[in-house]
């Protein structure tokens, strides 16, 4: 790998090592009209792998094409959580509070995570331009054996 190259943060779900990444946080608002955010990703090359996102209290994990992962279906803003996302062998799991709720068969490259707060609205979809999200990471870890 060379140093502050792009090489550091790419993977692939069965390159022989374990890829994890665990996190506590807590989303602490949602924009006004279209309240949806994402706080966990994994993302590689041309799309997102996987993402953690609540949609007004459901809070899933989204794969494109695929059906969503139900972790939480009443989700209360600011209530705190942990997921851990782990790529080994072929399989990327995810746990919700330390329950397994996903094993998913998948092959990729280039694969890295993303954390922090992403909102899936703007004003072009008719939320004022003060509109916002907000997540609390607590902690985060990412790690590969």
């Amino acid at each position: 790998m060379k140093p502050g190259g792009r090489d550091e943060a790419s993977w692939g779900t069965a390159d022989g090592k374990r890829h994890a990444l665990v996190a506590a946080l807590a989303i602490l608002e949602t924009p006004v009209v279209k309240k949806h955010v994402v706080c966990v990703q994994v993302h590689h090359a041309d799309d997102d792998l996987l993402i953690v996102r609540l949609e007004e209290k459901m809070l899933f994990v989204e794969r494109n094409d695929l059906t969503d992962v139900r972790l939480d279906s009443n989700y209360r803003l600011g209530t705190r959580f942990s997921v851990k996302i782990e790529a080994e062998d072929g399989h990327v799991k995810v746990w919700y509070n330390d329950q397994l709720k996903m094993d998913w068969v998948v092959s990729q490259q280039g694969c890295y995570f993303k954390a922090g707060c992403y909102t899936q609205s703007n004003p072009g979809k008719d939320d004022l331009p003060t509109a916002a999200g907000e997540v609390a990471i607590y902690g985060l870890a990412v790690f590969q054996r």
